[in-house]
């Protein structure tokens, strides 16, 4: 016959076991939801590295083939342009060599008394015609005669119509502006002159 301690030992063991099982329980469903976490982890970083390496892909793809539409057209030899700007020297004309370039206008700074009581601001060169943007030069008379015809590589066609306070190898350009003429500076190019005596051999 069960006594009553008898009934109260069983009674503890079955809470014991119901307490056991309840803790393997929590225990299951908290691992559960871990190893859902670690494999949502898992699942996004290899999602990531995936992405990444198909950028690195396509990065390394696009920079072998480029974006040049012209890639797959067949090479072509590379077309030689003569330079315009030389002078036809074979044809009438004497290279004189290389000058210095500077630039003056009709101030005061650049012409000193020259430029003193100009009516209506009219500048008369030393050959007595007036002077003009884009066609009148100073030169030094010895090297270029004034009225003669210079073309300056790279610049084009002037006049000599002038001379400056230089000698040599030297040629200053009129400029309307002083701004631009001290922009101008100081520059280098090859000058050459029409031969008449050769242009007028048949």
């Amino acid at each position: 016959m069960m006594t009553l301690k008898d009934y109260e030992f069983l009674q503890r063991i079955e809470r014991e076991k119901e307490d056991s099982m309840a803790r393997r329980r929590i225990v299951r469903r908290q691992y559960t939801r871990e190893e859902r976490k670690r494999r949502r982890t898992t699942l996004w970083m290899a999602l990531l590295a995936g992405l990444c390496a198909f950028t690195v892909s396509m990065a390394i793809n696009l920079d072998n083939t480029g974006d040049d539409p012209t890639r797959d057209l067949p090479l072509q030899k590379p077309t030689v342009v003569e330079p315009a700007e030389e002078p036809p020297v074979s044809n009438g004309m004497d290279v004189l060599g290389e000058f210095d370039l500077t630039a003056y206008c009709p101030c005061e700074e650049c012409c000193g008394q020259w430029a003193l009581n100009r009516p209506d601001g009219i500048v008369y060169t030393a050959s007595g015609v007036v002077a003009k943007e884009g066609v009148t030069v100073a030169v030094d008379p010895d090297v270029i005669p004034l009225g003669t015809e210079v073309y300056i590589v790279g610049r084009g066609w002037y006049t000599a119509q002038d001379t400056g306070n230089f000698a040599g190898n030297v040629i200053d350009i009129y400029m309307t502006d002083h701004a631009t003429a001290c922009e101008f500076g100081r520059q280098n190019a090859v000058v050459a002159i029409p031969n008449y005596e050769r242009s007028a051999t048949p």
